[in-house]
């Protein structure tokens, strides 16, 4: 009983003791029938046990038994005693639906009502719950979310943090205080002392090391971040779709597909025979054996287009406006199967292909590691906010680039790790086919492109200033005027996402766009943001078109990939191409640094 948790409970009978009751008779508790469950099947992923003391005990009940108590949610209680003879199994509820940690460590009364299963024994008919107020250390689980005063864990919840809440991480030769925020989200084997329902130590038991990265997948054309709908089937093998908190969910095989939607604070799953299921805490998909997750409700790639498979789990829960988030879990290595072919040609290279696989594994680690999104509860998203992840299909090429420097990042001699940007090409890349680009717009696409991608509704589009370049000329903020007002757009990302140069923005027919190595139709994000503007105007003054002229591709940090290509045909090993393009950091096995810091 030692690795259960303990919780010392009074039991006050509010009916007659149980004086008459024959000997031998038991107090065991079982769940209810099960057609009376709720929706699916109960399943304890992490029961916990409760120290009780009966004081309404028979004459043949010794007055200090144990009886051990598991809460599930849905309010249902399940007991079993030891030691005693059987007689007769009884049903227990919750006079009102709650959850025990909900409100853990403070000071709860709760009613339970307890009928015999076989009609006798109507004189016991409640009990009177007391938890003793006193600090409480949870069971270890995983975090998923990580806010500046929350916290939320998969199977406890979520619980607000003490300010003065100190954070202890656990390595082979000792715990030592860390800063709360190297807290990284997805951590394992957390344990959370509470009191008074506030988290007030933290102790993760194990040390953080990324091996899995929580993946933010954006919706069709990565436009938007929450979903209203998504139809999924499994290949390979089937999957399970469970809300682990409930232990309730039901089994998917191939050739089946499920749809999702959202509903206020509930998710809807219609699974493959029909049956709506909801669903109020996160649900998890996850694939059996060696099965994948396909989306079916859209495409990705470009030419040819195909319906994105995923390994991993997909983590699904509730967001505002009947819209919902999609997080893949997947192994960092995984990962970086669908980044690397997403962000260099496979016909580059093999050591170009090493240099982007390091590059990516490292940029991948570094934004886990700050988790600047823990408040959402992922490290990165899909698109290029971060790097393109199942743009383009697992590869073999890309595969075989990413096993050969397995677990290899770039490290600054202090031992910090940082984002390791790159980017396809520079304007002074004159051998890459964005080395020149250049699209234009007629006064109707521009409008119907501000009026999709701005989030200020400005009207008629009058004018386009650039208001500011960096110190390499990449334009940081452009200025958009109309007739139903000004808007500023701010950053070097945000400017590239509001000139999008596709039809399916401009609302018009395709636009085309001239570059360096031929034309290519409809871009869903501007190349980069080394542009200038050339604005006709007719005779009242009005914008008759606009042509967007500029070079290069990407954000212009860190390594070029064209460079890359370059230098891997004239013989440099990856090795050379990373210290080019990195000069002050060295390579470094990270998880055996993690293992040993």
């Amino acid at each position: 009983m030692a690795r259960w948790l303990f919780i010392a409970v009074v039991f006050a009978l509010l009916f007659p003791c149980l004086s008459e009751a024959e000997e031998g008779v038991t107090a065991r508790l079982r769940v209810l029938d099960q057609d009376r469950a709720p929706q699916g099947y109960l399943r304890p992923r992490q029961p916990f046990f409760l120290e009780a003391v009966l004081d309404f005990a028979p004459d043949w009940l010794d007055d200090t038994v144990m009886v051990g108590l598991e809460i599930f949610d849905q309010g249902v209680l399940v007991a079993a005693s030891e030691g005693l003879a059987e007689v007769a199994d009884w049903r227990a509820y919750f006079g009102s639906p709650m959850h025990l940690f909900d409100r853990l460590s403070a000071h709860i009364e709760v009613v339970i009502y307890i009928k015999a299963a076989d009609g006798s024994r109507q004189d016991l008919e409640r009990v009177q719950v007391y938890i003793i107020d006193q600090p409480l250390t949870l069971p270890p689980d995983r975090v998923i979310m990580v806010n500046s005063d929350r916290l939320e864990f998969e199977f406890h919840g979520e619980y607000p943090i003490s300010r003065t809440a100190p954070v202890y991480e656990h390595f082979p030769d000792g715990a030592r205080p860390i800063e709360f925020s190297q807290f990284v989200v997805g951590a394992r084997d957390v344990q959370a002392t509470v009191f008074q329902g506030e988290i007030m130590r933290i102790d993760i038991l194990t040390p953080q090391v990324i091996d899995k990265m929580r993946v933010l997948l954006t919706t069709e054309g990565f436009s938007r971040t929450e979903h209203a709908v998504l139809e999924l089937s499994p290949v390979n093998a089937g999957f399970v779709v469970e809300e682990r908190r409930s232990g309730r969910g039901f089994i998917v095989s191939p050739g089946e597909q499920i749809r999702i939607r959202a509903e206020g604070d509930t998710l809807l799953i219609t699974d493959p025979s029909g049956s709506a299921w909801e669903f109020t805490s996160r649900v998890y998909v996850t694939p059996l054996g060696d099965g994948r997750i396909q989306i079916d409700s859209f495409q990705r790639g470009t030419s040819p287009r195909f319906f994105p498979q995923y390994r991993g789990v997909f983590e699904l829960t509730v967001r505002p406006g009947n819209t919902f988030q999609v997080i893949n879990e997947v192994g960092l290595e995984e990962y970086l199967y669908l980044v690397v072919p997403s962000e260099m040609p496979l016909s580059w290279p093999f050591e170009a292909l090493k240099a982007q696989a390091v590059a990516a594994r490292t940029f991948a680690v570094a934004q886990a590691l700050t988790s600047r999104n823990g408040a959402r509860g992922y490290h990165v998203d899909d698109s290029t906010s971060s790097q393109v992840y199942n743009n383009h299909r697992e590869a073999e090429v890309a595969c075989r680039a990413i096993d050969a420097t397995a677990g290899q990042i770039l490290q600054r001699e202090d031992g910090t790790i940082s984002s390791t940007y790159f980017y396809a090409s520079s304007p002074k890349d004159a051998t890459s086919p964005w080395y020149k680009w250049s699209f234009t717009l007629s006064e109707t696409e521009l409008t119907n492109l501000m009026h999709r991608t701005l989030p200020k509704k400005v009207g008629t589009v009058s004018d386009l200033q650039i208001a500011a370049r960096d110190s390499s000329g990449r334009v940081t903020c452009l200025i958009v005027k109309g007739s139903g007002g000004e808007a500023e757009v701010r950053g070097e990302l945000n400017v590239r996402s509001v000139l999008r140069p596709a039809k399916q923005y401009t609302g018009g027919g395709d636009v085309v766009m001239q570059r360096s190595g031929g034309r290519v139709v409809n871009q869903t994000l501007l190349p980069s943001a080394y542009f200038n503007l050339d604005i006709t105007r007719d005779g009242a003054g009005r914008i008759s078109s606009v042509t967007v002229s500029g070079g290069g591709y990407g954000h212009g940090q860190g390594m070029s990939q064209w460079g890359a290509k370059e230098m891997a045909e004239k013989g440099s090993s990856y090795v050379e191409i990373l210290q080019q393009y990195y000069p002050e950091r060295h390579l470094v096995l990270y998880a055996a640094e993690q293992k040993t810091r």
